[in-house]
């Protein structure tokens, strides 16, 4: 939790510009108390405190590191959305009919009978 709570005022320190705290926020670096995926790598804080430029590093050193947990999120949410890909390619499409179906000319539908599929209405006149 401390490491949570340091990272925000690293954070918080880096967006006010307190270019004075440098040497505090470098120790916190090197002593591993902050989570750098909240606040970025000493180079980037650096950068961001106008003390150097991106020029001064590799983009790999600029980059923050997600933990395990999040990487694993990241993996999952990649799959689930490869997932919707495939199914919207291979969805089936339906066809939706402009006329409605009707019977040729001349046919004649036979009466319900009572039983499976009648109407379950007996007729008086048997």
């Amino acid at each position: 939790m401390d490491d949570v709570v340091n990272s925000s005022l690293v954070d918080s320190l880096t967006q006010l510009q307190a270019v004075e705290v440098a040497e505090a926020i470098e120790a916190a670096f090197a002593d591993g108390e902050l989570e750098k995926w909240l606040t970025g790598s000493w180079p980037l804080v650096q950068v961001k405190l106008g003390l150097k430029s991106e020029s001064d590093f590799s983009a790999e050193e600029l980059k923050p590191t997600p933990p395990p947990q999040v990487l694993a999120i990241r993996e999952s949410l990649d799959q689930l959305a490869g997932f919707r890909e495939s199914i919207k390619k291979n969805q089936v499409r339906f066809v939706q009919r402009t006329k409605p179906i009707s019977f040729a000319e001349g046919a004649k539908l036979s009466p319900k009978k009572p039983g499976f599929g009648g109407s379950g209405v007996r007729s008086k006149n048997k």
